[in-house]
């Protein structure tokens, strides 16, 4: 089975029907039925944090919606650690370009 990692980029603009890329990006997931999906931890974060300056009926659906996505079998979600971010932020300071 093909795997995808899914950013913070690709739910944004799923969530967001406002987003330049929303139709395309659900456009794309409708394609991935037959692939697994994987996230982790800070991606989630990143989401709940992009909408944390929308208004409160927004961020209650943007919660519901992280919600759905941690109890969906078919997205493996990266429980992430200490370790996880210490090499997350020596590949950033590798790659700072």
């Amino acid at each position: 089975m093909k795997e995808i990692f899914i950013d913070t980029g690709h739910f944004v603009a799923v969530l967001h029907p406002g987003d330049q890329l929303h139709e395309k990006s659900v456009s794309i997931e409708k394609s991935l039925a037959a692939t697994r999906l994987i996230t982790t931890d800070f991606v989630l974060i990143e989401v709940l944090n992009y909408f944390s300056e929308f208004q409160e009926y927004f961020k209650n659906r943007i919660a519901r919606a992280v919600e759905a996505i941690i109890s969906k079998s078919e997205i493996q979600i990266i429980e992430c650690s200490r370790r996880e971010f210490s090499k997350g932020f020596e590949l950033y300071k590798l790659r700072l370009d």
